[in-house]
């Protein structure tokens, strides 16, 4: 039966682990150092203009706010993306994400609006066609080496290869697994390599054999690809060799650009 540890992850005012007196570098925030932001902030640029385009309380709100009070214009812009739609592609991820624990730990999914049940039990084939098994549920991992730390969703048995394999669950709105890969892949491979190299904390450190597990593989992980409300979930094998190795580029490049440079 598929365990969860609860943990209260202590956190510092900017809202990272910060455990027995370290504050690491949340792993998905690491993991997008090395990205190519381009796509990303053109769609904010794009959302940005069609909420102010939609909602005339924010345009006059804008010509009235001084041009030197950037808070309050990154507030107005956020406010325009939020209504243009920019957070319910995330808000229905969550959902998908509590669902898949629902069908992972046996309950009764049919209450459930129908895109979210077939989006669940989309999640539940795909790991039954891939043979894995949900051991662990949302384990926290720290990361010393790249000084990083996070939860990630499941730690699978691998039955065809006869080992634990780190998995992530991942939606979005594009239905063709190899464009978000394109686009996401390096990115999920740093994350899970960070994962897979981690120390499970569940208050204090502790062994994988602690949690009835053993260390994951780590040269494999899995992300499990729901396009939402697709009904579709497409399993992705990320080579985390790759991914590590990012991982820790990514780390000497986080603490460069924390360098103080002037002489």
């Amino acid at each position: 039966m598929i365990r969860r540890e609860p943990v209260d992850v202590p956190r510092d005012h900017w809202g990272r682990p910060k455990i027995d007196g370290t504050a690491y570098t949340r792993a998905s925030t690491l993991a997008k150092t090395l990205d190519d932001t381009t796509a990303l902030s053109n769609w904010k640029s794009r959302m940005a203009v069609l909420g102010m385009s939609r909602n005339p309380d924010l345009v006059a709100l804008a010509a009235t706010t001084s041009a030197s009070d950037t808070k309050a214009l990154d507030a107005i812009a956020d406010r325009a993306k939020e209504r243009a739609g920019s957070t319910s592609g995330r808000d229905t991820g969550t959902s998908i994400h509590a669902a898949s624990e629902m069908v992972d730990y046996l309950e009764d999914v049919s209450h459930l609006p129908a895109d979210l049940m077939r989006d669940a039990l989309a999640y539940q084939k795909a790991c039954e066609w891939e043979a894995l098994t949900p051991i662990l549920a949302e384990t926290f991992v720290i990361n010393d080496e790249v000084g990083a730390a996070g939860s990630f969703d499941r730690l699978m048995y691998d039955e065809q290869n006869e080992r634990y394999v780190i998995a992530d669950l991942k939606t979005g709105s594009k239905d063709d697994p190899k464009h978000v890969l394109r686009y996401q892949g390096l990115s999920w491979a740093t994350q899970l390599a960070i994962y897979a190299h981690g120390t499970p904390w569940i208050g204090q450190t502790v062994g994988w054999s602690d949690l009835d597990a053993a260390p994951p593989d780590l040269t494999r992980a899995v992300i499990l690809y729901i396009p939402r409300g697709s009904g579709v979930c497409h399993p992705l094998w990320i080579d985390l060799e790759v991914g590590w190795e990012a991982a820790q580029l990514a780390s000497k490049v986080h603490r460069i650009r924390k360098a103080k440079v002037a002489a």
